[in-house]
């Protein structure tokens, strides 16, 4: 609608201007109030009447009334209510229908035990898919720590054969590589001179009948053995053999005597110092070759009886690409009671030296095959308290079912119990069928008739009154105790606790 304003032929506006004005603004007043309610009635009457039109049709289904089972926390499908409310989570409690899941969706199968039936066309959306449980080779690999230490039977201890004095060390420490004859340090030993000059004469008198080629009344043979016993106790005292050797071949009595790397390898141990005075029997170094190693495992719950049949064995360590084949040695009988392991040596070729004392390494054993019944990894639902697997009964219909594993290998579970070989199980879309699951549990302990104690009123289990014989048949009726005190205490007197019960209506 256009504004038109009249003016008078005086110039100014007149009574034309006014009512031209005045009925434009309650034209747009009228307008603007029109769309308003609009807005309201689109914003609140719309969710209104879907609200409406949903009820119709969740109380009406092929014009058979639904009844309402329990309801239902949305966030959390185990928390359920006989009445309507608010759930803990602030949402409002949803409710579950008798006949809800059959074919439209998840619901309960004929009983409330837990099996949980999801129709042909949720079974899409939800994502379920099941697999069967396989019997067959099941090869074990396991996956353990381990430390790496240097063979007992390959580490050389240098100790001093008699009592002296350090005058030079090399610097050479613990961790340094070294190769055989490596110069470690020199000391100072007077008593050794004797022994050293008694070396010279042995070695002079073997000479000197060797360049005659004439034998005397001391056969050659005795000399050899005279000389090779003054040359072993110079190597006792802690003399290298490359010095011996030079002390023949000079004839001399050196002043300082050396000591040598007996091999290549690492120094585990030095109790060496300049001007250090030892005893005799005291260590100096501790030298291991590295050419092979021992690597000690910690295996937790694997019987000893089980590394028998170990196939292969990979070391892999952060210090090196790739991985070190090893071998099974042994399994120590001792078991550690702060760890609560067993130890186990695995021997390991490390000429490349890539294994170091001390280093931490990842040991991968793979066991012999054996044939056992196997499922994979992704259809075992672990609560902590146990492990289940829901196994599909006929189509769509899925059943909880407790079983036993064992061990675990390239994504797949050994199962020890619980199943049988054919027997489809889910591998996915568990979680939904698992709070499916819970969800009717639940629903069965709320719908159950609490069993409580007459004498004082605490909720007992049937089963477990029966079983441990605390049941008084009376009168038609049946009276279960959580203890014996309470059941003699009703025996003495039945009257009072029965009139209780019957006026508390059970």
């Amino acid at each position: 609608m256009e504004a038109r304003v009249s003016v008078c032929s005086e110039g100014r506006a007149g009574t034309g201007l006014e009512v031209h004005f005045n009925f434009y603004r309650e034209s747009y007043t009228m307008k603007t109030s029109v769309v308003r309610f609009a807005l309201v009635l689109a914003l609140v009457g719309g969710p209104s009447v879907a609200w409406w039109m949903g009820q119709r049709v969740g109380a009406s289904q092929g014009g058979v009334a639904r009844k309402i089972r329990h309801y239902v926390d949305p966030m959390n499908p185990s928390h359920t209510s006989k009445e309507p409310g608010l759930a803990p989570c602030g949402m409002k409690m949803e409710p579950v229908y008798e006949d809800e899941g059959v074919e439209t969706g998840m619901g309960a199968g004929d009983d409330t035990s837990g099996v949980v039936r999801v129709g042909a066309g949720k079974r899409g959306l939800v994502g379920v898919q099941v697999e069967p449980v396989v019997q067959g080779l099941f090869t074990n690999t396991v996956r353990l720590f381990g430390r790496v230490m240097a063979d007992e039977r390959r580490v050389h201890r240098l100790n001093a054969g008699v009592d002296g004095q350090v005058r030079e060390v090399s610097a050479v420490g613990v961790g340094s590589l070294v190769k055989n004859d490596t110069w470690l340090a020199s000391f100072s030993a007077p008593e050794a001179r004797a022994s050293i000059q008694g070396f010279l004469t042995a070695t002079a008198v073997l000479d000197r009948q060797k360049k005659l080629g004439v034998e005397d009344s001391t056969p050659l043979g005795l000399l050899n053995e005279n000389a090779r016993l003054a040359a072993d106790r110079l190597q006792n005292f802690g003399i290298s053999l490359g010095q011996i050797e030079e002390i023949r071949m000079s004839r001399e009595v050196p002043s300082l005597l050396r000591i040598h790397s007996p091999v290549d390898g690492v120094v585990l141990r030095s109790e060496v110092a300049p001007s250090l005075k030892f005893e005799k029997g005291g260590e100096w170094y501790r030298v291991a070759n590295l050419d092979r190693v021992w690597i000690w495992v910690d295996a937790v719950g694997v019987a000893s009886e089980t590394f028998k049949t170990v196939r292969e064995v990979r070391v892999r360590g952060s210090g090196f690409a790739g991985h070190l084949m090893g071998e099974m040695a042994d399994v120590l009988p001792q078991y550690d009671l702060v760890t609560r392991t067993m130890k186990v040596r695995v021997d390991v070729e490390n000429r490349e030296l890539q294994l170091r004392p001390d280093m931490a390494v990842e040991v991968e054993m793979t066991f012999a095959a054996v044939d056992r019944l196997s499922v994979s990894s992704e259809a075992i639902v672990d609560t902590g308290a146990g492990r289940w697997v829901y196994v599909e009964r006929e189509a769509g219909e899925f059943e909880p079912r407790a079983v036993e594993t064992g061990n675990r290998s390239d994504g797949r579970v050994e199962l020890l119990s619980g199943v049988e070989a054919g027997e489809k199980v889910v591998v996915a879309g568990n979680f939904l069928i698992d709070s499916e699951s819970r969800m009717r549990m639940a629903s069965r302990s709320l719908s159950a008739e609490e069993i409580k104690d007459p004498v004082c009123g605490m909720t007992v289990e049937k089963a477990v009154c029966e079983s441990e014989g605390l049941v008084v048949h009376d009168a038609g009726q049946s009276h279960y105790f959580c203890n014996v005190r309470c059941l003699e205490t009703y025996q003495r007197s039945p009257k009072p606790f029965v009139a209780r019960k019957t006026k508390a209506g059970h």
